[in-house]
């Protein structure tokens, strides 16, 4: 049973894209089927991923610690950019556009193994949004969430614009909760979001025994 809309979103995208419409159909009726018309309606209204997004949310579930990889190298660039070390930057600027292309690679080989095939436009997205997850902490944030609708793009200067790139707009003191395939975890929680919470590492099992 669906009790909370984090775990709603957990188990709907964790599913691929093709695949997306029924199973928000199915949750909306478990929702109305146990008295939650106001849940049914937030999970009536949750859109379908693009298949890059989906890409990534796939990895983020599945592949943690590679994503954890790329997380620390962004520090390093982002402490880099805040010192202004000329030749850190260089050496980092290099590496970063190897370690991108490598992990879209990764990304690509591992969400064709899934079952969703990812072309060269569909790449792009998913390079594009490893280059944003690098820049900018709030889109790293982001993608960590493993919901993410569409893919980022970052211009090269400024911010990443991450409106309606999540698929819910969790409250920000309860975000790490939502990053589950990172194992964080925020403070104290709510018997609900115990019991959500659990209702998501299910599924996040779920979908890594089926692969």
């Amino acid at each position: 049973m669906i009790l909370h809309l984090r775990a709603a979103v957990q188990r709907l995208y964790a599913v691929r894209p093709g695949e997306f419409v029924a199973e928000r159909s199915r949750l909306v009726a478990e929702a109305k089927a146990a008295g939650e018309s106001s849940l049914a309606k937030e999970i009536g209204a949750l859109r379908r991923p693009t298949v890059a997004a989906w890409a990534v949310n796939h990895f983020v579930r599945t592949h943690p610690d590679e994503v954890d990889e790329l997380r620390s190298f962004a520090e390093l660039l982002r402490e880099a950019q805040r010192t202004l070390d000329a030749d850190q930057l260089r050496l980092l600027g290099r590496e970063r556009a190897r370690r991108v292309d490598a992990l879209t690679d990764r990304i690509a080989a591992v969400s064709t193994e899934a079952g969703q095939a990812v072309g060269p436009s569909v790449a792009d997205e998913v390079r594009a949004t490893l280059t944003a997850l690098i820049a900018d902490e709030d889109a790293e944030a982001s993608v960590l969430t493993g919901a993410l609708v569409r893919a980022l793009s970052y211009s090269g200067f400024g911010s990443v614009d991450i409106e309606d790139v999540v698929a819910w707009n969790e409250p920000a003191a309860s975000r790490p909760a939502l990053a589950v395939v990172r194992g964080e975890r925020g403070m104290a929680a709510s018997d609900d979001d115990e019991r959500a919470r659990a209702e998501t590492e299910a599924a996040a099992a779920a979908e890594r025994a089926a692969r």
